[in-house]
């Protein structure tokens, strides 16, 4: 397994994303699986929503759950949620 954080510069254009001069970080994680000496699958995950948002692709969001004590008949739904904010 191995985790990268790779950093660049958004120095071009992009499909629907024009060049921005912003300072990129992305993170990724990848899974080898090797049998006999020799790579047999590879499966990777990279942050590339986080990376969107760099370039000005998506927007950034907040989104926050209520405070569920405050609601009626909250006790059947506080099990479901937390009350994190979610950046």
């Amino acid at each position: 397994m191995t985790r990268m954080t790779s950093f660049g510069k958004h120095e071009g254009d992009l499909p629907g994303a024009p060049r921005t001069g912003n300072e990129l970080k992305m993170t990724s994680i990848t899974i080898h699986r090797i049998a006999d000496g020799k790579l047999a699958e590879k499966w990777s995950e990279k942050d590339v929503i986080t990376l969107l948002k760099q370039i000005g692709v998506m927007k950034q969001l907040l989104c926050f759950s209520p405070d569920l004590a405050s609601l009626p008949n909250s006790a059947a739904l506080a099990g479901n949620f937390d009350n994190s904010i979610v950046v």
